[in-house]
């Protein structure tokens, strides 16, 4: 099988703030005994996601922001001086709500899903600055930028953040439980290894 054939292959996934687990394998939960590796491996993988969704920072940010989001979406909505509103409203044009802040901090930190083999050097990235909506304070946002190398030799720049952490995570926590699939987990465009 090739790298990328395995990589792309969906074996289920988690909607995040959602609370949604998409499993596309055989059989109902209720028969999970009756299903093989595979999808019980998928199913632990992505119900690390929902963990991750209820207990870190990025997943707290991102219910955070769709709370705000709404919140702003209904005072729209009631306020008297409006006659129309236009769905979606436009995230980034919530002055005074900071979503904009946190819509791009959650860009900036999220990093990308460029396959790579091996990882060969790093430097620091600026990002961007934040400009709070309401002190006028502001705050640099650096990042790590990866040099790697991708399946063909061929060198790549990587952002590294939250989507690596979570999903290098995920893939630790399913191998341990089953060491059979290791390199078969779920989409990882860091597998192998950052060695």
């Amino acid at each position: 099988m090739e790298l990328s054939d395995k990589y792309y292959r969906t074996l289920g996934y988690y909607a995040p703030t959602l609370f949604f687990i998409q499993l596309n394998g055989k059989g109902r939960l209720k028969n999970i005994k009756k299903w093989d590796e595979v999808q019980k491996a998928t199913l632990l993988h992505e119900y690390i996601h929902f963990l991750q969704d209820i207990t870190t920072v990025q997943g707290l940010q991102n219910m955070y922001r769709i709370g705000e989001y709404l919140r702003y979406v209904t005072n729209v909505a009631k306020d008297p001086d409006k006659n129309e509103i236009h769905l979606p409203v436009d995230p980034l044009m919530t002055a005074g709500y900071n979503l904009k802040q946190n819509w791009q901090l959650s860009n900036w930190t999220f990093g990308n899903r460029t396959q790579v083999i091996k990882y060969v050097s790093y430097a620091k990235q600026m990002k961007g600055t934040l400009v709070d909506d309401v002190t006028g304070n502001k705050q640099d946002v650096n990042g790590i930028l990866l040099n790697c190398l991708d399946q063909k030799g061929g060198n790549v720049n990587v952002d590294f953040g939250t989507l690596q952490i979570m999903e290098g995570m995920a893939k630790e926590v399913e191998e341990l439980a089953y060491p059979s699939m290791k390199g078969m987990s779920p989409y990882n465009p860091y597998y192998p290894t950052l060695s």
